[in-house]
């Protein structure tokens, strides 16, 4: 007991106090609420008697969601169901809960559900599930999904497992099956020792997941009898349980030809059900029941990566339906690409932090009468000591603020960063060494180093010398609170200019050391959770892919899907092209809509990349030959062309050029040259000027020497200004007065051609402007496909008016469109006609994109960039390979299948201790790995290394993870142990940028660490090595080059990095909130 009395002699009796109606020490400390704000089921809502997701909430719109939680350890069972090594929730179960949350919203069919990430329960606690039902559209369907995320953990992300679509109407009731079971002539199947053999194969079932009991084989069929174990507990609260449902898919692992021992063909391949189509649950309860799978196509077809669609019938031991599937896909793949996918999902729920740039109020007196005066503000003469030195010997009372602008401009490569950075070193150590400034703050401003990244649908840039610039005094504020602020902005550095000093009287009154300013907004750096990447990327083992619509109304339904036969035989005429950039069009939105009148129809029409092979018959291109064109299913990594419609792409013009030039430019020339047949001196009218096919058009009307009037809406006038168009020929495409506009701006005389995109009354006004509305005529050429006109009618109501709408690739023809891609082509070499603006985003948010365009939010064009496939017959490299985390990188590399040939680069090379052990284990596991005694600080070691790369295995990715330390607290730093420290990471990163830039990598890694964000103590030369190592890879992403940096913490393992820290290093680093990382999970 604690003596209180000691405590408090006088008075030592308990007494309640109000708690401060202010906050204490600057914190807040809320209380929870003893009711989850997040959970459901203690919100008073209904009971739904499901024995997993006890909880239905019936939504304002008609949907519903369905919430409970599900773990390995609770109820037992589902732990049981191990694949590949780790335990995963049974897609069966999965199905189980969206027939269930069928029932609820009043649906009597799943008409499909495709199951696009696994459910991984981790060995503790359990995970919230939740299956989401909208609202019904007018034909009676509804979108569902099934999300994830860890348990007590209201913050973390929820990842999307499956997705599909439910109907109001059941499906046609199998009829009762009856006769003799099994039927005459069916060949019976040993299953005595089945759960054994598929162990090797990765499936360890528990005692709750062995049901089945007996099989047998009838031409097309597998028939089963299969049992619900005892050990699964109750079929309650289930409308089929889910183990009895996954056993009735066991007959398909058990015909896939094992051997005795569990070896075979089939025993490094893992079955995946992935989409369920036309499900429909007839009967509950059932504990035994016999199973019959149709439209099987041989025992061997799923054995080398393929996929197999087979019916499901599902019937009680009576013959009478229980569940049947009309259609159930599945896929084979192996199983170290189900671990790769497995350790990918939920990766944002783990660990996994990203630094979020928030906006922060203004200061209400930053922006009044005198904001920028009286601030007691001075800037360095020069970014040296010699700067501060003569600040602190200047008469009179030190100032308040010192300026330290950072110029960047002249720091390309990394040696011109560290020479920045050694500056910097500099100024910071002079300013601490100061008496006399010790009341002074010290601003860095910097330009563009860092801030918020990617919004606004721009692409970030940020200046890697800059960011080097604040890992550093990041450090020196960790070491030296309320000493040093660092101020990012998007003006130019003026040196004391009244913007600059704006901004800086509006960042010390935020009272924040790091800001960036952005326009009118303050931005500050906090962490968060890093999102579960929302991005689509090709299907797990699948090495051909690509985008394509949905049916659902909504571009969430966008996804990616394999295409293996893109890699089949080429026909004549054909070339295979490796897509590097694929253009977006209007077209690609309506089909992600489901709204493009052709079913059938893929996105992704214009393209540019490489060629790996032709077919027969092609002459002119050639393997390796860079080309641009028009093509279908463009969104993925691989795509067949006819020859006829592909042209080089034109000298000095980059892969995002071309691809942004064939559609705008064919479109605009069809319309004004084969069809309108614009002369010289002639008025055209161009709507939607600023987009893609608006600026090619506005060149091309000029190239032939028309007068050009144009339309956009009003926030892109200053682009139409841009592009050279004047006021009196430019005016809103929002509203009617472009015609009283332009006929005034004409004398009455109107247009003589319009190109239009326009509807309703406006495409009406356009009508009435060809030949001013006189009779003397004109031609609309019609590029929309929204509001069609008759030809016939138009003539009539606009006498002398000729109509014509197009479709550019049916109309024209690959004959005709390949003439016109040969002339273009000459105006492009003679840069007579200039590449369009590009705003280039990853494939993977191909939907955002599609967003961003049906908004009409951008001008010129916009593109995707194709990622590179990491070839797993290509070589990586990995610099500090021989290190603790690099060699446990390259052992997961091969232990996954994604590299079978690893260069690993140390200064020691095969003669680094463990080098022996560490290839006996990789020739273990399939792979082919060669040391290289490199240092890769040496300059020019970096590139010769590459160019000795065997040509036969090629470079296909690249991770930096080589590094040092040199730890001292700042002001003991010397230019000589922040240049040794740099040289490891941020120089010999540059030098692999600079190297492999005009490669066509899979990956480029650097491995940087959270000092490069956190600013720890006594690391200013490591902190300011890795943030720059972080603006690179940011810097290349922008540039259309994979590019990742990995902030790590601590790693549990020993490392050259981390063996040395003390008891008290790691208690510091545990301070920070930064727990140790295991190999496996890292």
């Amino acid at each position: 007991d604690i003596d209180w009395r000691r405590w408090f002699p006088a008075d030592p009796t308990p007494r309640t106090v109000d708690l401060p109606t202010y906050a204490f020490q600057r914190r807040r400390y809320w209380l929870a609420d003893r009711v989850r704000r997040d959970d459901v089921g203690q919100q008073g809502t209904a009971g739904s008697g499901h024995a997993q997701l006890p909880t239905v909430v019936a939504l304002a719109d008609g949907g519903v969601v369905l919430d409970g939680r599900v773990s390995a350890e609770r109820g037992g069972w589902l732990g049981g169901h191990v694949v590949a090594g780790t335990v995963l929730v049974p897609g069966a179960a999965i199905v189980e809960w969206v027939l269930r949350a069928a029932d609820d919203a009043g649906c009597g069919t799943l008409q499909e559900l495709t199951l696009q990430a696994p459910l991984v329960l981790p060995e503790r606690g359990g995970c919230e599930v939740q299956v989401v039902v909208g609202a019904a559209d007018d034909q009676g369907r509804s979108d569902v999904r099934v999300y994830s995320r860890p348990e007590r953990d209201a913050g973390a992300v929820w990842v999307c497992h499956a997705v599909g679509e439910l109907g109001r109407e059941p499906g046609a009731r199998p009829a009762r099956q009856a006769g003799a079971w099994p039927p005459a002539g069916a060949e019976p199947v040993d299953v005595s020792d089945f759960y054994d053999r598929v162990v090797a194969a990765g499936y360890e079932y528990g005692p709750a997941f062995r049901g089945l009991r007996a099989m047998w084989r009838q031409g097309e069929e597998l028939l089963a009898e299969v049992e619900l174990p005892e050990q699964a507990g109750s079929p309650a609260g289930f409308g089929m349980h889910p183990a009895l449902l996954d056993a009735a898919l066991h007959p398909l692992l058990a015909q896939r030809g094992l051997d005795a021992d569990g070896s075979g063909a089939a025993a490094e391949q893992v079955l995946l059900p992935f989409t369920w189509s036309g499900v429909s649950l007839w009967a509950t309860d059932a504990t035994t029941v016999r199973v019959r799978i149709g439209g099987l196509r041989g025992p061997g077809r799923l054995l080398g990566g393929g996929e197999e669609t087979v019916s499901l019938v599902v019937t009680d031991p009576a013959g009478a339906p229980v569940l049947d599937v009309s259609e159930l896909r599945l896929r084979s793949t192996g199983a170290q690409q189900v671990r790769a996918a497995v350790g990918s999902v939920g990766s944002g729920a783990d660990g996994l932090y990203e630094l979020r740039w928030t906006p922060l109020p203004v200061p209400a007196t930053a922006d009044g009468p005198g904001a920028v005066d009286g601030i007691g503000c001075v800037t360095l003469g020069g970014l040296d000591a010699e700067g501060v030195r003569g600040l602190a010997d200047a008469d009179g009372e030190p100032p308040s603020v010192v300026l330290a602008p950072v110029d960047t401009s002249d720091a390309v490569t990394g040696g011109d960063g560290l020479d920045l950075t050694v500056r910097v070193l500099g100024v910071v150590q002079e300013f601490l060494a100061e008496p006399r400034l010790e009341q002074t703050q010290l601003v860095f401003v910097t330009r563009g180093a860092t801030g918020p990244h990617e919004g606004d649908g721009e692409s970030y840039a940020p200046d890697p010398a800059g960011a080097a610039v604040w890992g550093l005094v990041r450090s020196a504020q960790s070491e030296n609170p309320g000493r040093f602020v660092l101020l990012d902005l998007d003006v130019a550095l003026d040196h004391g200019g009244r913007e600059v000093l704006r901004s800086v009287r509006r960042a010390t009154e935020a009272d924040e050391a790091q800001i960036a300013v952005r326009g009118e907004r303050l931005l500050v750096p906090r962490w968060a959770r890093a999102d579960k990447p929302a991005e689509l990327s090709g299907p797990p083992g699948v090495r051909a892919w690509r985008l394509v619509g949905g049916a659902s109304g909504t571009l969430d339904a966008v996804q990616a899907v394999g295409c293996e036969e893109v890699l089949g035989s080429l026909g004549a005429g054909q070339v295979r092209i490796a897509v590097h950039t694929a253009g977006v069009n209007f077209r690609d939105v309506l089909i992600a809509l489901g709204m493009y009148p052709d079913a059938d129809a893929l996105p992704g029409t214009e393209a540019a990349g490489v060629v790996t092979e032709v077919g027969p018959g092609v002459t002119g291109l050639s393997a390796g030959d860079r080309v641009m064109g028009m093509l279908e299913g463009a969104f993925g990594p691989w795509a067949v062309a006819d020859a006829r419609m592909l042209a080089p792409v034109p000298a000095g013009w980059d892969m995002r050029q071309a691809a942004a030039a064939p559609a705008a430019f064919l479109t605009a020339w069809y319309g004004l040259v084969e069809l309108a047949e614009l002369k010289a001196g002639e008025r055209v009218l161009i709507h939607a000027a600023t987009g893609g096919v608006g600026r090619a058009a506005v060149q091309i009307a000029r190239h032939l020497g028309a007068e050009v009037f144009a339309t956009a809406g009003p926030a892109k006038h200053a682009v139409l200004e841009e592009m050279g168009i004047d006021a009196a020929h430019r005016a809103s495409s929002r509203d009617l007065a472009f015609e009283g506009a332009f006929r005034q701006a004409t004398d009455g005389r109107g247009m003589d051609v319009v190109l239009n995109s326009l509807t309703g009354e406006l495409l009406d006004a356009s009508l009435r402007l060809l030949g001013g509305g006189t009779g003397a005529g004109g031609r609309l050429v019609e590029m929309g496909k929204s509001d069609p006109r008759d030809p016939e009618l138009v003539a009539l109501e606009h006498p002398g008016v000729s109509y014509e709408a197009f479709d550019l690739v049916a109309d024209a023809g690959p004959e005709r469109l390949g003439r016109m891609l040969d002339l273009l082509g000459g105006l492009f070499a003679d840069g007579t006609l200039v590449p369009l603006p590009v705003a280039a985003r990853p494939l993977g948010r191909a939907p955002e994109v599609f967003r961003h365009m049906s908004q009409a939010k951008h001008t010129g064009k916009l593109v995707l960039d194709v990622p590179a496939p990491l070839d797993p017959d290509g070589t990586v490299l990995i610099t500090g390979g021989t290190g603790t985390i690099g060699a446990a990188v390259a052992e997961h590399l091969a232990r996954t299948g994604e590299s079978r040939h690893l260069l690993l680069v140390g200064r020691n090379g095969d003669a680094a201790e463990g080098a022996d052990e560490l290839a006996a284990r990789m020739n273990e596991l399939g792979a082919d790995v060669t040391f290289a005694a490199v240092d890769v600080t040496e300059p020019g070691a970096v590139a010769g290394l590459i160019a000795g790369i065997d040509p036969a295995h090629p470079l296909t990715g690249v991770i930096h993870a080589a590094g040092v330390l040199d730890n001292a607290m700042i002001g003991s730093q010397s230019p000589e142990s922040l240049a040794r420290v740099w040289a490891a990471k941020a120089a010999a990163a540059y030098e692999l940028h600079e190297a492999t830039r005009e490669m066509r990598l899979g990956m480029f890694v650097t491995f940087s660490s959270f000092a490069s964000t956190m600013g720890t103590p006594g690391q200013a030369n490591y902190a300011s090595a890795n943030a720059y190592c972080d603006a690179l890879a940011a810097r290349r992403r922008a540039e259309g080059l994979p590019g990742l940096s990995v902030a790590w913490g601590l790693w549990e393992t020993a490392s050259g990095l981390t063996g040395t820290l003390s008891a008290a290093d790691r208690a510091r680093i545990d301070r920070y909130g930064i727990k140790p990382t295991g190999a496996g999970r890292g």
